[in-house]
């Protein structure tokens, strides 16, 4: 049975993409590394902190954790300077963040369902 392209694909991990972004052109990127959750290392419970940029950040200020994980949604938290917010993603949705690396560069995290 030949699936629609609209159907829901099954979600097997959280992928992050870390890169570095130029200021003068947003669509100028640098591919630092990826990063993949497995649905095993989800705990609803007890979430686990890890930093997005996985190492790769100057200010060091951001942690997130993913408190759910299913086929079709993730529920990724964002802890930064004691403040906690709550990211839905649903389908090819991402979530970005981002923070200034130098003069030139922002560094970003691309947050999102594969």
């Amino acid at each position: 049975m030949n699936k629609s392209i609209t159907e829901p694909t099954e979600a097997k991990k959280i992928c992050i993409t870390i890169q570095y972004v130029f200021r003068a052109s947003f669509n100028d990127t640098y591919w630092i590394e990826e990063k993949t959750i497995d649905p095993s290392q989800v705990n609803r419970e007890c979430p686990i902190w890890f930093d997005p940029y996985n190492g790769n950040s100057v200010i060091n200020d951001t942690e997130i954790a993913i408190s759910y994980l299913s086929d079709e949604e993730a529920i990724v938290l964002e802890r930064k300077n004691g403040e906690i917010k709550e990211h839905n993603i649903k389908g090819y949705k991402e979530v970005i963040l981002c923070e200034d690396f130098n003069e030139s560069m922002l560094l970003a995290a691309h947050i999102g369902l594969r």
